[in-house]
């Protein structure tokens, strides 16, 4: 399938357990489970299944759905726990035969071609009274804004070389990501930012470890400004 070709491309480009990209999976986890509830959950666009493996731990029973090939096959070589079912799907084919309390979207939204009529297909998918949490890549990030300052990007909303070799269609502030919720028939409960990120991967990969959970602190009080930005939110 040429879809399915695409993705396992676009994986290839997006290594979240390597690098810096495994720091800041780390703390947007932190922050997702501190959000579920229930005893059920989907992840969707599980990737490789870093979030699936703390997913795991805290609920009954895990739903974990990626359209890559090749990224569901490592994440089944990673998370062997039997509360856990892998589907290699598209999101437009899949369609689960139950319910969730809680629904993980992690860096998703960003990559489809019509965010808001993918939210409105999850909000069914959830039980009375779960949640969805989703997160996204911050166009205002303190970084992205250094680099619009020094003239390496034009605007905070364009999509650079790199946007395109992820596979992304467009940059999300926490407005905006707002906004879709709303439009999609959602009760926004909280929404922040993940990590502030003053640097590149690259120069940050230099820095003393030390000070990344200062970083995740600091982005607690700045979160436009922060790396991700994420939502967390029920049916109206």
């Amino acid at each position: 399938m040429i879809v399915e070709k695409t993705l396992d491309s676009i994986a290839s480009n997006y290594k979240a357990s390597g690098g810096f990209e495994r720091v800041i999976t780390r703390y947007k986890t932190k922050i997702i489970l501190k959000l579920c509830k229930g005893d059920s959950a989907l992840d969707l666009g599980c990737g490789i299944g870093m979030i699936t493996k703390e997913l795991s731990g805290i609920f009954k029973r895990v739903v974990a759905v990626d359209g890559s090939a090749k990224k569901i096959q490592i994440a089944k070589s990673r998370v062997k726990e039997n509360n856990v079912v892998f589907e290699n799907k598209l999101f437009e084919d899949f369609e689960p035969n139950i319910k969730f309390d809680t629904i993980i979207v992690s860096n998703v939204l960003e990559h489809v071609n019509n965010p808001v009529l993918l939210l409105k297909r999850i909000r069914n998918w959830l039980n009375s009274g779960g949640i969805v949490v989703a997160t996204v890549p911050n166009a205002k990030a303190f970084h992205k804004k250094i680099g619009k300052s020094m003239g390496i990007i034009k605007d905070l909303y364009e999509l650079t070389k790199e946007d395109f070799k992820k596979g992304h269609k467009r940059i999300y502030d926490r407005n905006l990501l707002e906004r879709d919720f709303k439009e999609s028939g959602f009760k926004i409960l909280e929404s922040g930012g993940v990590f502030f990120k003053p640097f590149p991967h690259r120069q940050m990969e230099r820095l003393d470890p030390k000070i990344f959970d200062a970083l995740y602190e600091i982005g607690k009080e700045l979160p436009d400004y922060c790396s991700s930005v994420y939502v967390c939110a029920s049916k109206v």
